[in-house]
């Protein structure tokens, strides 16, 4: 939740970013490339709705199995710029995620203006 301090200063940035693009505006949102991130576990568990079935009168329902959360989680990466999906990664490891942060470097900075690889790939800085 943004606090009245972040807010105002969303709208300032948006303002400023207006006032420098100008007549520009098509070209420039054209290079803009936007990311989401999310961690997913690796289990679907079924609710209590869907896991209900039918029997018939005097029979024992069949034995539920409890389903544990798994330890291991996925992070879903998704890419859009202008005209939808880019491109997007379902990966367990911070080393494929680099890659990922990598592709939208390029895709954002074909030159490389104002952004460098990380420390062993890890991630971008900015300069």
């Amino acid at each position: 939740m943004l606090t009245p301090f972040d807010k105002q200063r969303r709208l300032q940035t948006s303002k400023d970013f207006l006032e420098l693009v100008g007549d520009n505006i098509d070209e420039i949102c054209d290079r803009i490339v936007t990311v989401d991130e999310t961690w997913v576990r690796q289990y679907d568990p079924e609710s209590k709705q869907e896991s209900m079935q039918w029997t018939k009168k005097g029979e024992r329902p069949p034995k539920k199995f409890k389903v544990q959360k798994s330890a291991s989680k996925l992070m879903a990466t998704i890419f859009w710029d202008s005209e939808g999906t880019r491109g997007s990664r379902t990966e367990a490891t911070w080393e494929v995620i680099a890659r990922s942060a990598v592709f939208t470097r390029q895709c954002l900075c074909p030159h490389g203006a104002g952004f460098e690889a990380g420390p062993k790939g890890h991630g971008l800085l900015g300069n």
